[in-house]
């Protein structure tokens, strides 16, 4: 995998790469069949370094199995989605207390 990710940014290394472990044959009728994982990386450029000023939307969510990174991104996705035809740049995740949960962005939180 090491390798993959290595090679993927095609020389710039000012790059961010996301690994995903997945089976395209897994039916949903039966997980427990022997599994053939596949490895796909993708690629794409680093962010600005300092990034504009951002507007963020909280919502109470909370992703399947949260200690793994999973395809299942649709619950984020739509969040966020929500959150942009709302006029924000982004969302921030709470739990039901409003204990902040997960970022889908790189920001900074000043206090003073």
């Amino acid at each position: 995998m090491r390798s993959l990710v290595r090679h993927a940014p095609d020389g710039d290394s000012t790059a961010v790469a996301r690994v995903t472990i997945f089976d395209p044959r897994l039916e949903l009728g039966h997980p427990a069949a022997e599994a053939e994982p596949h490895i796909r990386v993708t690629v794409r450029p680093v962010g600005a370094v300092v990034p504009p000023p951002r507007t963020l939307r909280s919502a109470v969510y909370a992703r399947d199995r949260q200690r793994i990174k999973h395809l299942g991104l649709f619950g984020a996705v739509h969040q966020r989605r929500t959150a942009q035809r709302n006029g924000f740049d982004n969302v921030v995740f709470t739990s039901a207390d409003g204990i902040v949960s997960r970022f889908i962005s790189r920001i900074a939180v000043a206090a003073g």
